[in-house]
């Protein structure tokens, strides 16, 4: 009976030790990944606050539109021909899958342009999401 109560306690502390070690590793995962996507958010809103102040100072980049979509055309043209916008980001995240790695900087870029010139691009939501790829690694790590 003592011993079944001894090895009943060697199995309680290993097992919360075991959990103990998830517990750290899921909440330094958790900050870290936080304050990354929280800074890159953070620096992405930024962007748009400097270049929307610049164009609101500056009323003739509104004449650059067309210049600065071409640019755009261009880079997804270039970098990004099998992003799908934001109907991808959203798919992805409903598929639990990863977005392309490209596709985060062509969002930032391209709306941070489209802000610059004047335009509306509705595509800070999915910037945000896309940054998922950057983290994918740490889930087929961990998971």
């Amino acid at each position: 009976m003592e011993e079944k109560k001894s090895n009943q306690m060697k199995h309680y502390a290993e097992r919360l030790k075991m959990d103990g070690a998830n517990l750290i590793k899921w909440v330094f995962l958790s900050v870290t990944i936080g304050l990354i996507v929280g800074g890159i958010s953070s620096l992405f809103a930024h962007m748009l606050t400097a270049v929307t102040n610049l164009r609101t100072e500056n009323g003739w980049l509104f004449y650059f539109l067309p210049a600065a979509g071409v640019i755009i055309v261009f880079l997804y043209d270039k970098f990004g021909k099998e992003d799908r916008g934001t109907v991808q980001v959203f798919s992805t995240v409903r598929e639990k899958d990863s977005v392309k790695f490209y596709s985060a900087p062509l969002i930032f870029i391209s709306t941070s342009l489209t802000h610059l010139a004047g335009g509306s691009a509705g595509r800070e939501g999915a910037s945000e999401t896309s940054w998922d790829k950057g983290f994918a690694w740490i889930r087929r790590t961990v998971m």
